[in-house]
């Protein structure tokens, strides 16, 4: 028997995918709430599936070696700016980043 799987977690919905991405957050978790409410996971033929992160290998099933670098690099560029933000916040100067 073939089972469906419903992969997702409330980290992917705080996540997203960027500003432009159709997958907004809320919307994949009104697409949960939608079919938990209908009862689509309570089926034999039907799996909940806690989403985690792609290993390098996976990732290599679907993208190139490149798009994968182009990624990783903006992921950490993004981390080096909330931590930027932090920083700045706890001395009290909020706005010093966007200047």
């Amino acid at each position: 028997m073939t089972k469906a799987a419903f992969i997702c977690s409330p980290d992917l919905w705080q996540q997203g995918h960027g500003a432009t991405h159709p997958l907004k957050p809320e919307r994949l978790q009104r697409t949960y709430e939608l079919l938990a409410a209908y009862g689509a996971f309570d089926s034999q033929e039907s799996m909940l599936v806690e989403s985690r992160q792609a290993t390098p290998e996976e990732l290599g099933l679907f993208h190139t070696e490149e798009y994968i670098e182009a990624e990783r690099d903006i992921r950490m560029v993004k981390v080096k700016q909330k931590v930027i933000v932090k920083s700045l916040s706890r001395r009290g100067n909020r706005n010093a980043y966007h200047q």
